[in-house]
């Protein structure tokens, strides 16, 4: 009968091939420990050759370069061929909370190709290199977060960029000031606010509160010298009737009636 060759024997191989292999056969006939993987070039010839090879063996003394993981364009590799090569994904950064009133975070995975939850179930921790952002783009900044120099005179979106660093969730975007305006300001990371952003008073003119045809009832007394501020909503009426219902929506005063 035909012998089946593994494919990994075919051809030239890369590092990751030859340790594949090594780990396939760890327990058979090529029993073995270790691995070391060598990449052969030579244009000193008139034919260029381009070769590898794969050792496996009993022990090995040095693991060259450290670590499992080559670096780019590494000569050679060794290492145990027991243990995967797969780095841990460590879970670092603690996950967002839920508010209603937030902009919300969207996040990718550490890969930049997957799409992944900033909500866990409360206590799972999200790995280390994921990437967020407050809404889903620039039609989601907030106009209310400040620059970092005081000035306003930007080109970017005011929206809040994180990675999930060594220990916890750093910022990536260190022009924008992202503190909340309590008297006890909070960083605006996933761990501590959902990307909740305010609005500024809404003032009423002077000649729409004193229009007879205009009803304005509040939810709170307003202070006409200030205007509707955050957390208040107001129902307008005009002669009676329904108009608008104003409250502060994802840093914008809206009519969210309709």
């Amino acid at each position: 009968p035909d012998t089946v060759v593994d494919p990994l024997l075919k051809g030239k191989q890369t590092w990751e091939e030859c340790h594949t292999l090594a780990m396939n056969n760890k327990d058979g006939p090529l029993q073995n420990e270790w691995f070391r993987w060598e990449d052969k070039f030579d244009n000193t010839t008139d034919d260029v050759i381009e070769e590898s090879y794969c050792y496996f063996l009993p022990d090995c003394a040095t693991e060259t370069p450290s670590g499992c993981a080559p670096f780019a364009g590494a000569p050679c590799v060794a290492g145990p061929s027991t243990e995967d090569c797969e780095e841990p994904v460590l879970q670092t950064c603690e996950p967002a909370k839920w508010d209603e009133d937030g902009l919300h975070w969207t996040c990718l995975s550490a890969s930049g190709y997957e799409t992944v939850s900033a909500y866990t179930d409360g206590t799972t921790k999200l790995p280390k290199g994921t990437t967020c952002q407050t809404g889903n783009g620039k039609d989601d900044e907030c106009s209310t977060w400040l620059w970092s120099d005081g000035k306003d005179d930007h080109t970017e979106p005011k929206i809040a960029k994180v990675t999930c660093g060594d220990t916890a969730w750093e910022s990536t975007n260190p022009d924008l000031l992202l503190k909340t305006d309590d008297t006890e300001p909070v960083d605006i990371l996933p761990d501590g606010n959902d990307g909740v952003c305010s609005c500024i008073p809404l003032k009423i003119s002077d000649e729409s509160l004193n229009d007879p045809g205009l009803s304005l009832i509040c939810d709170q007394a307003i202070d006409t010298s200030v205007g509707i501020t955050n957390g208040n909503g107001c129902v307008l009426l005009c002669d009676g009737h329904f108009v608008m219902y104003i409250e502060c929506y994802k840093g914008k005063w809206k009519d969210t009636s309709s």
